[in-house]
């Protein structure tokens, strides 16, 4: 995928996120290494890492906050969709490059949609999901 003005301007707010994330990760990991030299480190330590990762844990339920949100306005749009709810599950990806750095990688959707009890309704918001975040027409379901 190339990076573009529309796709930078599309994730700018994820972007953000996630960049301050990193940034609260690398600070952390300097942290951890400066206390490492005290005394009892290794309890500080611990403590550093569960920080870090709340910070990690807080930012990915941000960005997930932040798509259920977008769903839920862009979904609405569809004729006879009715009332929708969605949920965006994310899970943790590795950037690939051993930088120990992950980013957010929606895993799997559920929508509730008042009006899916029509099939071609239902279908529609499949679809329109499936190919809003490029994953399986199985890994979006939605109830009514």
């Amino acid at each position: 995928m190339k990076l573009g003005k529309n796709v930078i301007g599309k994730y700018k707010l994820p972007l953000i996120i996630i960049a301050a994330g990193v940034g609260a990760m690398l600070l952390g990991s300097a942290l951890e290494k400066k206390e490492s030299k005290t005394e009892g480190a290794a309890s500080k330590n611990y403590q550093s890492q569960g920080a870090a990762s709340d910070i990690v844990r807080n930012e990915f339920e941000s960005y997930a906050d932040y798509e259920e949100r977008r769903l839920e306005a862009m979904l609405s749009g569809i004729e006879g969709a009715g009332e929708i709810k969605a949920a965006v599950y994310v899970s943790a990806t590795p950037s690939g490059d051993n930088s120990g750095l992950v980013f957010p990688e929606i895993k799997g959707v559920l929508i509730y949609s008042s009006g899916a009890s029509k099939n071609s309704v239902k279908e529609k918001i499949i679809r329109a999901v499936s190919s809003l975040y490029g994953i399986s027409l199985s890994a979006v379901n939605v109830v009514f």
